[in-house]
């Protein structure tokens, strides 16, 4: 099988070396976080933008391409969770975009860190490994989250209509039901942003 380079492997390898509980694999571990982070944005700004985005123009930097991200939408920071009920089955459906928060952007630019030869007087600290191992857990718990959603881009607004683009292999069933052009939600935002928790939550009624 191929190296998966895809941001949910990296996260994978990333929990693999972090659960093997060895000082020496949390190094590994923060390189495949590191990666993760990266390759997360860079989908973002690929899948989510690839009619307007030249692969050889995007940087790896993370501020960059947090930048990037920025450019394109005002609301790629927020994470959204829409709620859709089959009405024939009253099966329940999300669209899910979940976005790199900062929180993640600067962890894994704090990853970097690791990611060159640590002087031997740092390693020799007792309070080293707990930190690293602590900024790592943390890491991980963040990018579970930036890649448990369905969309690879925010909802966006056109003619009044509603439009997800959803990641390959992510559309909910409902979405491919023929008769789905038939239907007609609308929403009721039952959760706000706030400073410290950027989500926004909303249900079709």
């Amino acid at each position: 099988m191929p190296y998966d380079t895809s941001s949910r492997a990296y996260l994978a390898r990333a929990k693999l070396n972090f659960d093997s509980g060895r000082d020496e694999s949390l190094f590994y571990a923060a390189y495949e976080l590191r990666c993760g982070v990266e390759a997360r944005l860079k989908e973002y700004i690929v899948k989510g933008q690839a009619d307007s985005v030249s692969l050889r123009k995007i940087p790896w930097e993370i501020r960059k391409l947090a930048k990037m991200l920025a450019e394109s939408s005002e609301i790629h920071d927020k994470r959204y969770v829409f709620v859709f009920v089959n009405p024939k089955t009253r099966e329940k459906h999300y669209a899910i975009y979940s976005p790199v928060s900062s929180k993640l952007r600067k962890i894994a630019e704090k990853l970097g860190d690791f990611l060159h030869c640590v002087d031997q007087g740092r390693v020799l600290n007792p309070l080293f490994f707990p930190r690293f191992r602590q900024l790592v857990k943390r890491g991980i718990e963040e990018m579970a989250l930036a890649t448990s959603g369905t969309l690879v881009a925010p909802p966006v607004t056109v003619a009044g209509k509603m439009r997800f683009k959803f990641e390959k292999g992510h559309m909910p069933s409902l979405f491919k039901d023929p008769e789905i052009k038939n239907y007609e939600f609308k929403y009721q935002v039952t959760k706000t942003p706030t400073p410290g928790e950027p989500f926004v939550a909303c249900k079709a009624i």
